[in-house]
């Protein structure tokens, strides 16, 4: 029986766009005084019944991240190469998973509107294939795409070695990738909403 997915965090760029402030550490709109990556990230953590793990990648500001993590039963793994891009930092968070794991929830760090029953529907989804987690799970706002993704580990391989600003995007545009995932219309622009935005 396959165990339970885990989620993993992006949390290490540059944030050039925000600068000189950084966008993971601004305050999170909801007032609620916490950062927007732990607002993000406590969000994973309340879905953490439906997760094995999760794993929260830093680079940029390390200290900084980490601090405001701080008390939260989360697993932090540094990407030296983060500065060379996404594809780098999502590469060391699935290099740093369990190999056993039947796949990855994935999500940026800038997503402070997202709520724990919404990381648990798209990991429940997952897990209510017939296989479980043999399917990819995009949940969808008006059939815009957004995040937490799932990503089935059958991936593992490929996104180890991703690079640049390539992310999963690309790998889910392959045929064969694409007759493998399932759209999950949430109906919460949560999913949508990153700092930029």
């Amino acid at each position: 029986m396959p165990g339970l997915p885990t989620a993993i965090i992006l949390a290490a760029g540059l944030s050039r766009r925000a600068a000189p402030r950084h966008k993971l550490l601004l305050p999170a709109p909801d007032g609620s005084g916490r950062t927007v990556v732990r607002a993000t990230v406590e969000a994973f953590c309340g879905a953490a019944p439906h997760l094995a793990e999760i794993v929260v990648v830093t680079g940029h500001a390390r200290a900084e991240i980490e601090a405001a993590l701080a008390g939260l039963p989360v697993r932090g793994v540094f990407a030296s190469d983060f500065a060379q891009g996404m594809g780098h930092s999502l590469a060391a968070g699935v290099r740093a998973t369990n190999p056993d794991t039947p796949g990855f929830l994935v999500s940026p760090g800038d997503l402070p509107g997202l709520g724990p029953a919404l990381v648990a529907r798209v990991a429940a989804a997952a897990n209510a294939g017939e296989p479980p987690f043999r399917r990819h799970i995009v949940p969808t706002a008006d059939g815009r795409r957004g995040h937490p993704v799932f990503l089935g580990s059958w991936l593992r391989e490929a996104l180890s070695k991703l690079t640049g600003d390539m992310g999963a995007r690309l790998l889910l545009q392959l045929p064969r990738e694409r007759s493998r995932t399932d759209l999950l219309e949430v109906r919460d622009e949560a999913i949508l909403r990153d700092v930029d935005a």
